[in-house]
């Protein structure tokens, strides 16, 4: 999914809406406090 969003030209976020409508993912990062998820890359 992510591939295709980029391939389209689009935002890497713009996957997010597809999901989810209304999904801010600066509003979830910091409701977790800003950290990653466990395994999650660098």
């Amino acid at each position: 999914m992510f591939g295709a969003v980029i391939a389209q030209g689009r935002d890497y976020r713009d996957v997010f809406q597809e999901f989810r409508p209304g999904f801010d993912l600066y509003e979830q990062r910091e409701a977790r406090g800003g950290r990653r998820p466990a395994g999650a890359l660098r």
